[in-house]
């Protein structure tokens, strides 16, 4: 896998974008620390779904599995023919209550009883047509004409509400058991920013290396003292550390990336499909902002083109028909992995290929899926707490140090942050009800996303404020293209 001979800038950076892994392992370690980074959030709807439809513990697995897959075969469509950034693909709670409402009309149809294998097949139908909406807007250009919506104040706005929106839960997952925690969160900091930042680290010669390892070698000792207790009885099944096992007995080895074989064949409904497309316009947003938030992160020089937003969008529409057709459920960019590259400085979109490849190896061996999903959520919180440290920091630079530190511009950021992290919480009490169905879910699944809502907030008020494109972060040569990227 070695590279032909090419200079990169010295930006502190172990990969770059454009940079092939040197070898076979920093390719394979490197990018089993995406999927890592990525795992915790994409396990939360498949099966938040699952409870919902009452699934069997060997269809909630099977459900996991066909999500990885689907994950796996986006990312690879999106660093192969998107935005070719390190950009993962993962699952969206946006989608849930679409999801759910889908599966509450086939069970009333059905005369009250639930039917898991007919409701996934409506839903495979909904993200397959969803998807296509999504492909073409992408691919046709039409997404590009919000070039001038997209300003780095928006895109500051949306990193700070991934951190935000992200922070109770993280904070839930550690108190579950602050001890091991405070293990893994100690050792990603001393390994990404401490050692790094001594002088005999700076000469040290693989401090890079102990920096980009700063995610899977926590997890790995962490994982390893959680087992160890859990065996010797320290940790019981009802502590949140406890390491179960037991699970991998019941796993199957191989597991078919066919939906139609799983579930059986996707059906197509129009209602259903506009219960997902405010799910769909929501991940579009948040999609635009973390591309723009991921070339910050890989230190580019260039901007993102209209070109680049527009395939990587249309990639994300098709990695929804693929995830439908495996089996699984709407995918969406993963906002932790930006704070992964910052962190660890491994910014090679062909080490998140990779991460695509081992996401679809996980999924297609039942049993190796089902050992990471035994990774307690203290562990993952341990990592979790400095990579969304990293995104909401970032989130802040890249607002002002692009976009003038003005009053105007202050005001829109600290009053997006208001609007995001407030009215979910008001909409979650107080559901907003119109009589139609699916026009509830479309307002009430905006207004329940940090991200969309207070990105939509954010747009509403740098589009009628008045400002000069210098002011507002807008530079002249944003329609440069960046050739350096190759496929």
């Amino acid at each position: 896998m070695a590279n032909k001979q090419q200079t990169y800038p010295d930006n502190g950076l172990l990969y770059q974008v454009d940079e092939k892994p040197r070898n076979l392992k920093d390719g394979v370690v490197f990018g089993f620390q995406h999927v890592l980074t990525m795992f915790g959030g994409m396990t939360i709807p498949p099966l938040a779904l699952a409870a919902a439809l009452g699934m069997s513990a060997t269809q909630t697995a099977q459900l996991l599995c066909l999500c990885m897959i689907g994950c796996g075969l986006a990312t690879l469509c999106q660093t192969t023919f998107g935005v070719k950034l390190p950009v993962i693909q993962t699952m969206s709670l946006a989608f849930l209550a679409g999801y759910i409402s889908i599966a509450n009309i086939i069970t009333n149809e059905n005369g009250g009883v639930p039917n898991v294998s007919l409701t996934m097949c409506y839903i495979g139908g909904a993200v397959i047509l969803g998807g296509i909406v999504e492909f073409l807007l992408g691919v046709t250009g039409l997404i590009a004409k919000l070039k001038r919506v997209f300003t780095p104040i928006i895109m500051g706005c949306v990193m700070m509400l991934i951190m935000l929106s992200q922070a109770e839960t993280t904070v839930s997952w550690a108190s579950e058991s602050w001890p091991i925690f405070l293990l893994v969160a100690t050792i990603t900091t001393l390994m990404s920013s401490i050692i790094p930042a001594t002088k005999w680290g700076q000469r040290m010669k693989y401090t890079k290396y102990i920096k980009a390892l700063s995610i899977v070698v926590p997890v790995t000792i962490g994982y390893i003292v959680s087992l160890i207790l859990s065996r010797n009885g320290v940790f019981t099944p009802d502590s949140g550390a406890y390491i179960d096992t037991t699970v991998l007995k019941d796993a199957p080895w191989f597991t078919v990336p066919f939906g139609a074989i799983n579930w059986g064949l996707p059906k197509f409904r129009l209602d259903f499909m506009l219960l997902l497309l405010a799910a769909y316009m929501m991940s579009i947003i948040e999609s635009i902002g973390q591309y723009h938030a991921n070339t910050f992160a890989c230190k580019l020089d260039r901007k993102l083109t209209q070109k680049r937003v527009g395939m990587g969008i249309g990639m994300e529409g098709l990695g929804c028909i693929l995830s439908a057709l495996a089996g699984g459920l709407s995918s969406t960019s993963a906002g932790e992995n930006i704070g992964l590259v910052e962190r660890t400085g491994v910014a090679s979109r062909y080490i998140a290929r990779i991460g695509g490849v081992v996401l679809i190896l996980c999924g297609l061996t039942g049993k190796f899926g089902a050992l990471i999903s035994t990774l307690s959520d203290p562990i993952i919180a341990g990592f979790y707490v400095s990579i969304l440290g990293i995104v909401g920091g970032s989130g802040v630079q890249t607002a002002f140090t692009k976009a003038k530190l003005s009053s105007r511009n202050v005001s829109i950021f600290g009053i997006a942050l208001i609007i995001g992290m407030g009215i979910p919480i008001y909409i979650a009490a107080n559901p907003i009800d119109t009589g139609i169905l699916w026009l509830n879910n479309s307002i009430n699944g905006i207004c329940s996303s940090s991200m969309a809502i207070g990105g939509i907030g954010a747009i509403f008020l740098d589009q009628i404020l008045p400002a000069s494109d210098e002011e507002r972060g807008i530079e002249p040569d944003d329609e440069e293209e960046m050739e350096t990227i190759t496929a």
